[in-house]
């Protein structure tokens, strides 16, 4: 009967009752430990403490001696408002004016110093800053010493820059070297999977040192070399994987999740449309709530760049 019931449900049904599932125990634990003293100090107020014998339950009879006698209810509410602070006064509103007034000052600065940076970059190194940011490809360059030292260095150089102790360390105790430096900053290494960023790390080393070398020697500055660059680095992040078959060719692959078979249905069919607008056919695999593309190059059995900018087209639909 449970068979039967969880293979009528959706995709989506069964990915919440799996995440309600596993988030059943950590709920349960988070409010036996909210709660617990609470209930525990309540309990503990019903009791009659002697230190020399056991304890006894009175009932809210402590209560009623508290709330009975009114010297020791006057001391009570003034115990509790000195332990929640004292009264602001004068000077202490003018100090704290004075900090909120150099912290507004210094969130502006820091405006101004990365709208600085991003007009600086826009013209010493707009294909990197588009491909990575303004900020790391800044931190990359005063690292490396200058755009013209980033240029010449390899892409196995550019992926652990920033890393130099690490790998040092790890060179001298024979320990793992580091998979990638100040890179890992970038927004592409930072949102993939932990199992995925070592071999992203050199896929987008090796973009920058094409970026950085575009920068240096290109008489007008311009991004589009960037924002191809990037466009392509995005694949890797959206699920497209790059594998290769039992003759060693490689080819790109991702599925693709529906809720139906009308929804997988009509995704195949834009594909196709795709597909024919760029005279590119992709292998197609499909059925309930789901599509499989492959993508390769069978002139050259194998990955060229046409493949990942139908990928990327493909991704947009």
């Amino acid at each position: 009967m449970l068979v039967s019931f969880w293979e009528k449900l959706t995709i989506n049904q069964k990915l919440a009752i799996t995440a309600w599932t596993f988030l059943f125990i950590p709920i349960i634990f988070y409010v036996v430990i909210r709660f617990y003293p609470t209930f525990e100090a309540f309990y503990v107020s019903t009791l009659k403490w002697n230190l020399l014998g056991a304890k006894k339950y009175i009932g809210f009879k402590n209560y009623e001696r508290i709330l009975g006698d009114e010297d020791l209810s006057a001391a009570i509410l003034k115990a509790s408002r000195t332990s929640m602070g004292m009264d602001s006064t004068a000077q202490d509103m003018a100090n704290v004016q004075v900090f909120t007034r150099r912290l507004i000052s210094l969130a502006e600065y820091r405006k101004q110093l990365y709208t600085y940076l991003e007009d600086k970059m826009s013209t010493v190194a707009p294909n990197l800053s588009s491909l990575i940011g303004e900020t790391v490809a800044a931190r990359l360059i005063q690292k490396a010493g200058s755009l013209t030292s980033l240029a010449k260095a390899p892409a196995s150089t550019v992926q652990i820059l920033g890393a130099e102790k690490a790998l040092f360390r790890a060179l001298k105790t024979k320990g793992n070297t580091p998979k990638y430096g100040l890179i890992y900053h970038s927004s592409f290494i930072g949102r993939a999977a932990s199992k995925n960023k070592g071999r992203i790390s050199r896929y987008l080393a090796n973009k920058c040192s094409i970026a950085s070398r575009i920068d240096s020697f290109i008489e007008e500055p311009t991004a589009a070399y960037g924002e191809q660059l990037r466009d392509l680095d995005r694949i890797l992040i959206d699920g497209w994987e790059v594998k290769k078959n039992e003759n060693e060719n490689y080819f790109l692959i991702k599925e693709f999740k529906f809720d139906n078979f009308k929804e997988s249905q009509k995704f195949v069919n834009n594909v196709g449309n795709i597909a024919e607008a760029e005279n590119h056919h992709p292998d197609i695999f499909f059925g309930w709530g789901y599509a499989k593309i492959k993508i390769f190059t069978h002139a050259i059995s194998g990955l060229a760049e046409s493949d990942f900018i139908l990928a990327s087209k493909i991704d947009k639909i």
